[in-house]
């Protein structure tokens, strides 16, 4: 009975969260006072794609259930004063290497009321950002691939 409440709560819990250890994450702590959305690229400002959503939907539910639950968080984003593991589905070994023509990504922190009152277009347009940072692939490795927001 244990076991079956342990696995109910660890899907319940990961449900929306694809976790895989064999890969490389990034451990994301936000040190706001709000919900933060985390972009990476190559590029030196926010690019219209890959677009970053407020929620995501999940079409594959079961028709009875309410629609609600049908939402969940996105990975890049990480609430107040907590952390979060983001799988970025790119792996060499144990070393996160995003673009392998690159030895450098930009990380952009964007606040959950600017993805709340823009649209994605205006926020690429306008390049609504609260913070910028530009991390070499050798010390995110140094730092453990922790990244420490604080605005």
């Amino acid at each position: 009975m244990k076991k079956f409440i342990l696995l109910s709560f660890s899907i319940i819990f990961f449900g929306c969260i694809a976790f895989d250890p064999g890969k490389q994450n990034l451990e994301i702590h936000n040190f706001s006072n709000e919900a933060i959305y985390v972009y990476y690229t190559y590029y030196n400002d926010i690019q219209i794609t890959p677009k970053l959503e407020l929620f995501l939907y999940l079409p594959d539910r079961a028709p009875d259930e309410s629609d609600l639950d049908s939402f969940c968080s996105p990975q890049y984003r990480v609430n107040a004063h907590t952390s979060s593991i983001i799988e970025t589905g790119y792996s060499t070994n144990t070393k996160w290497i995003p673009f392998s023509d690159k030895d450098y990504v930009n990380f952009f922190f964007i606040k959950e009321s600017i993805m709340k009152n823009y649209t994605w277009e205006e926020i690429v347009a306008k390049q609504l950002y609260e913070k910028k940072i530009k991390y070499m692939y050798k010390d995110l490795e140094r730092m453990d691939y922790k990244i420490f927001y604080k605005p």
